[in-house]
């Protein structure tokens, strides 16, 4: 298989799990995800640890083979905060440990990206909601020729349209999300169309199971040393409120396709503050 009709059946394929996804949010309470802008005055945040390990890589044609590994611990924070009930200012930012292996070892400490953006409400119903958001996102990284920092030393700008349904699922309080962005890369590594979906259930008041999605496709051809790639990732966790304004997470996600793309593994711990 070439890596341009793989790349084809991968977009089939992703195209048909947004028909899926959407038509599951027809039947998808009151729940609070990214789609939604906070109240004015209040916010959230998010302090999470990530180790994330791939010995493997997926070729051009989607085929794992060996080799292109790299070991990965990031401590990441999230916030965002209503400064008006239909504009919520929202931000990150990540300090991570990279290290490559053999035959390009290499190994980098420090911040990896930074982003700040806003997310406008666009329109709203009873049950849904439309929001727009715009971010920058800053790298903490300056030596693109290091293995373990290229990809992460330049300026990025991502957009989103992001559509968000609460309702039920099997009669359980739920909310279901999809997120479609655009980023554009400065540099040599190529554009980025990505779509993320989420659907959240609540078996009980105090469990919330969260189950997400994340595709990325390149737009546009690379230059220098990145290829083009598509991967999907798939996450699943479990958040538990242990008082109204904390709650811990934890889960693991997984790389399950990719085209010229790491096979990454991981687990994720995070502890959420709501003030």
């Amino acid at each position: 298989m070439t890596g341009r009709s793989s790349s084809s059946c991968f977009r089939r394929g992703l195209a048909a799990c947004i028909a899926l996804f959407a038509a599951s949010m027809l039947t998808a309470p009151d729940a609070l995800a990214g789609a939604w802008t906070l109240p004015e005055g209040e916010g959230q945040a998010i302090l999470g640890l990530v180790i994330n390990n791939a010995d493997r890589t997926f070729d051009g044609s989607g085929t794992v083979i060996n080799g292109g590994g790299l070991d990965r611990i990031e401590a990441t924070g999230f916030f965002e905060y209503g400064l008006r009930d239909d504009l919520t200012l929202v931000g990150q930012t990540t300090l991570t440990s990279r290290e490559t292996a053999p035959p390009f070892a290499s190994d980098y400490q420090g911040f990896d990206y930074t982003e700040l953006g806003l997310r406008q409400r666009l329109a709203q119903g009873e049950s849904w909601v439309i929001s727009g958001q715009g971010s920058v996102r800053l790298p903490g990284a300056t030596d693109s020729r290091d293995p373990a920092q290229a990809g992460i030393t330049d300026v990025e700008t991502d957009l989103r349209l992001l559509f968000g349904r609460s309702g039920a699922v099997a009669g359980l309080p739920a909310f279901a999300e999809l997120q479609t962005g655009y980023r554009i890369r400065f540099d040599d590594p190529p554009n980025e169309i990505r779509i993320d979906a989420s659907l959240g259930v609540r078996p009980h008041e105090d469990w919330l199971l969260l189950g997400q999605s994340f595709a990325t496709v390149s737009d546009g051809s690379a230059r220098g040393v990145f290829p083009d790639s598509d991967y999907v990732k798939l996450q699943a966790s479990v958040v538990y409120d242990v008082t109204e304004d904390w709650s811990v997470q934890v889960g693991a996600f997984a790389t399950v396709w990719g085209r010229n793309a790491l096979v990454e593994r991981a687990a994720l711990a995070a502890v959420w503050r709501r003030f």
